[in-house]
């Protein structure tokens, strides 16, 4: 009995830990509902063999997947077919053997579909070749007006990018964008100033909350909202910054234990 005790017990105190770790722990990207865009990794083998190999694809900030080749004879070499759902501004790619003993080359490649509305995008790859050697095809796509980038420069300014030049036709305002929390709370957006026919910048109503996530909605895309790391800041430093030398477990006419957690809301510890 003693013994499962105590294995509850250190299982408590993990949980506990990784409880407050996670309040360090800094949003993760997220996408939305987009036009359906297809991209078509072509991969060339002198030796034909592409039943020992495949495509390991994952859009920005997602999980990723396996895709297998396709040899239908075509003179740029076997297919691998990678349909995209959800807006994104890249998709990573590694060409692998499935069991992860060897990669063709060694390290990641990716595609910009930041203009990627919809359609087909094609990507030239020959085996051996250097990383930054293959070729990406867009004759296909239908590219347009979107948000390729947005980042929070402090708790009431974000900067966003566009793909391509606004014009006045496009006639872009400040109704065009939602911030919301992961909660699915908005936050109002005062006002848009463009800075130059391809960036601008939103001044919000409200203040972000840097320990929260957001994302931004243009029009129909949805993307993650980029937030300071705000526990580098010289605003947090100023605020938090522990001097002491007394973290952990000090021994003084008894035994004391204390933490440096100042965003963690509760703290328990299991003995």
């Amino acid at each position: 009995m003693k013994s499962k005790k105590l294995t509850k017990r250190i299982i408590a105190s993990v949980v506990a830990v990784m409880l407050v770790l996670t309040c360090f722990i800094l949003p993760s990207t997220m996408a939305s509902a987009a036009e359906e865009t297809i991209v078509n990794i072509h991969y060339l083998r002198d030796d034909g063999d592409y039943g020992s190999w495949d495509v390991w694809a994952w859009a920005d900030g997602l999980d990723g997947a396996g895709y297998a080749f396709t040899d239908n004879g075509d003179p740029n070499g076997a297919v691998a077919t990678i349909t995209i759902t959800e807006s994104t501004p890249k998709l990573g790619f590694i060409i692998r053997k499935p069991d992860w003993s060897a990669k063709d080359p060694d390290g990641d490649r990716s595609v910009d579909l930041s203009a990627v509305v919809s359609g087909t995008v094609d990507v030239y790859c020959v085996a051996g070749s250097e990383l930054d050697d293959y070729q990406v095809d867009y004759s296909q796509a239908v590219t347009g007006l979107k948000l390729k980038k947005a980042v929070a420069t402090s708790r009431t300014n974000v900067d966003v990018t566009f793909t391509v030049p606004v014009t006045d036709e496009d006639a872009v305002t400040v109704a065009d964008f939602i911030i919301a929390s992961a909660s699915g709370a908005e936050v109002a957006i005062s006002s848009l100033d463009m800075t130059s026919n391809t960036q601008g910048v939103l001044t919000m109503a409200e203040e972000l909350d840097y320990n929260k996530e957001y994302t931004i909605t243009f029009r129909d895309t949805t993307m993650k909202l980029t937030m300071p790391d705000y526990f580098s800041s010289a605003e947090f430093e100023d605020a938090y910054t522990y001097t002491g030398d007394d973290l952990g477990v000090t021994f003084n006419g008894g035994t004391n234990f204390r933490v440096w957690a100042p965003t963690a809301e509760k703290v328990e510890l299991n003995i």
